[in-house]
């Protein structure tokens, strides 16, 4: 064989190497660990669905920095195994949230994540509150979490932002200049 034959079959067989290898990259799926604890465990393999119960149930999303905590906790899970279809939090729901900026801290009665849009609704008197100020009166808050986007709909909605204030220097009084 010539070396002109043996330089085409090397590169065949690396650009075959290098697709395999391709299409494997593509068929690895990118996972993220979620650990959740409470008292109480119950899942039905028949339709997929987990209820947690405790106090309280805890759900920390180690990728993202969320933490959810609530008395009752029903995940529905995906038939294909890619993950959570919906999740329901019921009872003191509190998820924190830590990012560049702080924590973040919301507060609910109620909470529905859905698996499809990435988006955590919160109903029963949503709260936000943070180190810049807080957020109420909105029938739900919705978390946008691939935005990390926090939207307030519907009720009558208060909040109170703290600014900072510079420092300002007061002009001494008459006679109390410095010497």
């Amino acid at each position: 064989m010539s070396m002109k034959h043996l330089f085409k079959l090397f590169l065949a067989v690396v650009g075959i190497a290098m697709l395999a290898n391709s299409a494997l990259a593509q068929t690895q799926k990118k996972t993220s660990s979620i650990k959740i604890e409470g008292n109480y465990l119950e899942y039905t393999t028949t339709n997929r669905v987990s209820i947690i119960t405790g106090k309280p149930v805890m759900v920390k999303d180690i990728e993202s920095g969320l933490q959810l905590n609530c008395e009752k906790l029903r995940v529905l899970w995906s038939t294909n195994n890619s993950g959570i279809d919906k999740a329901y939090a019921e009872g003191k729901v509190i998820i924190t949230i830590t990012d560049k900026d702080g924590l973040h801290t919301a507060t609910a009665g109620h909470a529905e994540y859905d698996g499809k849009t990435d988006i955590i609704t919160l109903t029963d008197n949503p709260v936000l509150e943070d180190s810049l100020g807080w957020l109420r009166g909105a029938e739900k808050v919705l978390y946008e979490r691939a935005a990390s986007k926090f939207s307030a709909v519907n009720g009558k909605i208060q909040m109170e932002v703290k600014i900072p204030t510079p420092d300002v220097k007061k002009p001494a009084a008459p006679g109390q200049e410095k010497k």
